[in-house]
């Protein structure tokens, strides 16, 4: 099998493992359904409107131009209905009740280029600004300590994010598909990036924060500007595929010990020339972490400068 044909082939299977897991459950029945949009990798999703939406909802209210629910102290916009706006202001309490929680697919694939979100939201829902094609700017609030699942999936034109400090979890392709995101702070006190999160954006570095424990499957893949990569943290894992297909891909760096590289995670990086361990562990590495990433050379970083190790003796030396 010629190395075109092994990329078509891990392509196709990963885009629909990740539609099976994401979208169906693991069910690949729904795959004959008739598609209803594109997801970030370009696989159709069929009828996801249907599959995901919300059970119906009771006592609702409006002010004219929020759909909310909830009581005083902790209320969740459901939609907005007011007149035809590019830059869209949440506010902080409706009707003399507070606003905490948006709610899952509250503005899915509305037209808004920047959204202004108060203080109080501590919870954004799955899919809120999903599919926001016009969407350029979003400032995360102080309270809220999870990016949920597809909270803006492929938002085509999202340069700026601004997340902050309390963000702890970023959830399943939250950002994926944004082909305009190129940079993005991520928070000290980050622990799990999932299962796509940032699948097919443009991000040209990533710096992992001392406090990252988990690289989800699939979580940087196919991001062709990124450049340089740098963990902090010690006890890393780094999942299947999490930066494969990175075409200018050239260093990346671990700081601390890692407890993981698995299956693919850096496959098909054809200028990755460097990964670099402060403190290599071995029988950690997937034999197959590297595959279809040529000029990869290891390093081990030192106070007398970087020793280079053996690419076998990575993968096959026992632990001391």
């Amino acid at each position: 099998m010629s190395r075109a044909q092994w990329r078509r082939g891990f392509k196709r299977a990963f885009a629909l493992a990740a539609y099976a897991f994401f979208f169906v459950g693991g069910s690949l029945g729904a795959l004959g359904q008739e598609p209803a949009t594109k997801r970030a990798d370009g696989v159709d999703v069929a009828r996801a409107d249907e599959t995901s939406v919300d059970a119906p909802r009771m006592n609702t209210q409006t002010n004219g131009w929020f759909v909310y629910e909830g009581s005083e102290q902790n209320l969740c916009v459901l939609a907005y209905i007011g007149p035809a706006t590019n830059q869209l202001s949440i506010p902080q309490q409706i009707n003399g009740g507070r606003v905490q929680r948006i709610a899952h697919r509250a503005f899915y694939k509305r037209g808004f280029s920047s959204v202004s979100i108060p203080d109080s939201v501590c919870e954004i829902g799955a899919f809120a600004f999903g599919e926001c094609t016009n969407l350029v700017t979003v400032a995360i609030p102080g309270k809220v300590q999870k990016i949920d699942d597809f909270s803006f999936l492929n938002c085509s034109h999202l340069t700026r994010v601004e997340l902050n400090d309390e963000v702890e979890d970023i959830g399943k392709m939250a950002f994926a598909g944004c082909e305009r995101l190129t940079q993005i702070h991520l928070p000290n006190k980050l622990c799990h990036i999932s299962d796509g999160a940032f699948i097919q954006t443009k991000l040209e570095q990533v710096d992992a924060p001392a406090s990252l424990v988990e690289v989800g499957v699939g979580a940087f893949a196919q991001c062709d500007r990124l450049t340089n990569v740098l963990f902090r943290a010690s006890g890393v894992i780094v999942q299947a595929n999490a930066f494969g297909e990175c075409a200018r891909l050239t260093a990346v760096t671990f700081l601390g010990t890692v407890r993981k590289v698995g299956v693919l995670a850096f496959t098909g990086c054809p200028a990755l020339h460097a990964v670099r361990f402060k403190m290599p562990t071995f029988r950690i590495i997937d034999p197959t972490a590297f595959k279809d990433s040529p000029h990869v050379n290891f390093y081990q970083l030192s106070k007398e400068g970087d020793v280079k190790l053996e690419r076998m003796a990575l993968f096959m030396k026992e632990d001391h």
